[in-house]
């Protein structure tokens, strides 16, 4: 009897020690990762952009100490660019990015000691070119096109004042 006793209390002890491991681990080491800034425009290629994003701990408690870094991604050619954030507390963080080209890139906010919640993608659109260049190259081939024709127009009438002879008939 005393020795189905000593066995129960250890398998009690081992489940007790096991669950206090769980919780403890399940408790631990992850935040998740919000982008505040997506409201206004998205980013153009090429400008500085502040992305401001949050970090709570199981989505409930604010992250505001640790070292906090942006990794954004390329998908199509796969260049990367990181950045530091900086904390602006209540759990915001800011980093500032310049994306260098356009199109989707794949932002993965990562923290010195906690995992983080999954990439985030962010669109990002071409510079603008030269807009005003199109139809001012088309006004200046019309006024290039209309000077043109004034001036053959006067060469084929002749000038004024002055007789021309009529070619001999043939």
């Amino acid at each position: 009897m005393r020795r189905l006793t000593r066995i129960g209390a250890a398998i009690g002890g081992m489940a007790a020690l096991l669950t206090l491991m769980t919780g403890t681990a399940l408790a631990g080491g992850w935040a998740e990762a919000t982008i505040l800034t997506g409201s206004e425009d998205p980013p153009v290629a090429g400008e500085e952009r502040e992305i401001r994003f949050s970090l709570l701990q199981h989505g409930v408690t604010a992250v505001d100490e640790g070292n906090v870094s942006l990794t954004a991604t390329h998908q199509e050619s796969g260049e990367r660019i990181a950045v530091d954030a900086t904390g602006l507390g209540g759990g915001r963080w800011s980093a500032v990015v310049v994306f260098p080209t356009d199109g989707t890139w794949e932002m993965d906010i990562t923290h010195d000691s906690l995992l983080t919640s999954g990439p985030i993608d962010l669109a990002v659109a071409s510079a603008p070119g030269a807009a005003w260049l199109p139809p001012a190259l088309v006004l200046g081939a019309f006024g290039a096109m209309a000077v043109a024709v004034v001036v053959v127009m006067l060469m084929a009438r002749g000038r004024p004042g002055v007789e021309t002879e009529p070619l001999p008939a043939a």
